[in-house]
């Protein structure tokens, strides 16, 4: 006869809450997504808020293009 993993666990937890030292087990979840947002925001913000070089204007003195007939 096996016995289920899950059965275990709970007896386990009940045998912990008898004895008086029952923690109980949190998730971590909301904490890893929480820390990827605020990085992932982090990051792009200082990728799209990052100043662009002013170009140089370029004057090689060619005449402007013709204008498009209407």
């Amino acid at each position: 006869m096996q016995i289920d993993e899950t059965v275990l666990k709970q007896i386990e937890a009940v045998a912990q809450k008898f004895a008086g030292t029952y923690v109980e087990e949190t998730s971590y979840t909301w904490y890893y997504v929480g820390a990827a947002v605020l990085i992932g925001g982090g990051a792009a913000a200082a990728v799209l808020g990052k100043k662009k070089p002013e170009e140089k204007i370029i004057d090689n003195n060619l005449p402007e293009p013709p204008a498009k007939p209407h």
